[in-house]
């Protein structure tokens, strides 16, 4: 019989734990792997092995997205089991931590992104140098994957498992349903307690160069709102069994957040000559967050006034190296 084991593993981020999810079949397969740590490695292969199994039984891992903690570990236990790796064709690029110059592009993008977002040099330069680490230190190198596009379907003994392409927290996220039982896998898509970041991507996915996380997002939740399922797996936290409230909830989230950006651009604008930049705005939306965790509050301010944008009520113009923002309706 085919049956599901939730496994956390440690990771070194403010969220502490990601959920594996290791399901016990003729063909072993893990869903998310955490990030490349010695203390990570062990727990999951404890919780493996509790099962009765081995991490070298693994034959598929398939990764709900390519964000260090879902994805790190990859590379590693493909090696030890010769499992194949799936990942959506969008988040491949995440995962490729032994190209040094996929690195220095990533570090050339993530330092542009910063200096048209307005972010001061020493934080820009701080950022960019803890993105690199997490990138060498947390992830495995993965030689070998398989992409995935959205509509596979994975087989196991007692039930299949379909592919749902969910941008938005990420552009290649992924959740996967098992219709007979009502049970979806949502990564990061859909949690318990936190509001998914809608973050931007430094590097487009290919073939979208106007991608628009928070636009993708809400129409990712739509998506899997309507869906009949009576279980969510999410990647981090407990199980949720109301899917449809929860995804009202992160929906009504977003549009009092898209206010909350429009007004402090009303208030904190008194001229077409004092527009507001991303980073000025996030300091305001996010009081007492850290500089080095300023990538996320932008994504968050960009994902807004993007959609902001996109009604009318903001107007965006570049002032020196800087994007500045006023809203059209003062």
């Amino acid at each position: 019989m085919t049956t599901i084991h939730r496994i956390e593993v440690p990771i070194p981020f403010p969220l502490k734990s990601v959920n594996c999810y290791f399901v016990e079949d003729s063909i072993p397969t893990l869903i998310d792997t955490g990030v490349l740590s010695k203390e990570g490695f062990r727990l999951l292969k404890e919780g493996v092995m509790r099962t009765g199994n081995r991490i070298e039984d693994i034959k598929r891992i398939i990764l709900t997205h390519g964000h260090t903690d879902h994805s790190g570990l990859a590379g590693e236990l493909s090696s030890l089991s010769g499992a194949q790796v799936y990942i959506h064709c969008w988040d491949v690029n995440k995962t490729r931590r032994s190209d040094d110059g996929y690195i220095e592009e990533v570090k050339e993008n993530f330092s542009r992104y910063f200096k048209e977002a307005g972010l001061p040099r020493e934080v820009a330069e701080m950022i960019v140098a803890a993105v690199e680490d997490r990138y060498r230190r947390l992830v495995s190198p993965l030689p070998f994957h398989i992409p995935l596009k959205g509509g596979e379907v994975f087989r196991f003994d007692d039930f299949v498992m379909d592919v749902i392409h969910t941008p938005g927290h990420s552009a290649g996220s992924i959740c996967l349903l098992i219709r007979e039982r009502g049970i979806l896998f949502s990564g990061d898509t859909l949690l318990p307690r936190i509001t998914p970041n809608p973050i931007s991507e430094v590097l487009a996915p290919e073939g979208e160069k106007s991608y628009k996380a928070l636009e993708h997002f809400d129409r990712s939740l739509d998506r899997i709102g309507h869906l009949d399922v009576t279980l969510t797996y999410p990647g981090h936290g407990e199980p949720i069994r109301d899917h449809p409230r929860r995804v009202e909830e992160l929906k009504s989230h977003h549009r009092s957040r898209k206010n909350l950006v429009l007004n402090i651009l009303k208030n904190g604008c008194h001229g077409p000559e004092t527009g507001m930049t991303q980073y000025q705005i996030a300091k305001r939306l996010f009081v007492n967050k850290k500089e080095v965790e300023m990538f996320l509050c932008l994504s968050e301010v960009r994902a807004h006034l993007e959609i902001l944008e996109g009604e009318g009520l903001v107007e965006r113009s570049m002032l020196q190296d800087s994007f500045v923002y006023l809203p059209t309706f003062r």
